[in-house]
């Protein structure tokens, strides 16, 4: 099952909705939408993540739209999104209250949000894909993600937050 099919038990009316993606990463929930019909747009921090988006839409013939900025200071009008995406992502953002403040600044009256983050104590670690790394202290977790070369690249960008 789909990430947006998944929505759509809690979201039934998410195919109207002008949507936003929060983290967009290399685009798999907005080539979802647009291959929906759905409109939506995207806000990405690494610009590798944007290009990548891009040509995965080019090649599926889709039209997608991202947005290189932070969840921090999202470039949207308040009250502009009647759904907003944020899935996995608040673990790696400066600031999660601000990001938080920020989701609801933009969403309409009556809109609705979706946000998870990973849960540092699993036995898997969703983005490292490394088996009991998260019950390691961070500082030796990230000699050996490094060492493993499981490295993540989060600095594609300088942020401005």
């Amino acid at each position: 099952m789909s990430h947006l099919d998944h929505l759509r038990y809690a979201i039934p009316d998410i195919d109207v909705s002008h949507v936003v993606d929060v983290g967009s990463g290399a685009g798999g929930f907005l080539l979802e939408c647009a291959r929906a019909g759905i409109d939506a747009h995207g806000i990405e921090y690494n610009r590798e993540h944007i290009a990548r988006a891009e040509d995965r839409a080019r090649v599926a013939h889709l039209t997608i739209t991202v947005t290189q900025g932070v969840a921090e200071q999202l470039p949207c009008a308040d009250a502009s999104a009647t759904f907003v995406n944020v899935s996995e992502v608040l673990e790696h953002v400066q600031d999660p209250r601000r990001a938080v403040a920020e989701i609801a600044r933009i969403l309409a009256p009556r809109g609705s949000a979706y946000l998870t983050v990973s849960n540092r104590f699993g036995i898997i670690n969703p983005h490292f894909h490394l088996w009991g790394i998260n019950w390691i202290p961070r500082p030796l977790a990230e000699k050996i993600i490094s060492l493993l070369q499981r490295d993540k690249d989060y600095h594609g960008v300088a942020r401005k937050a």
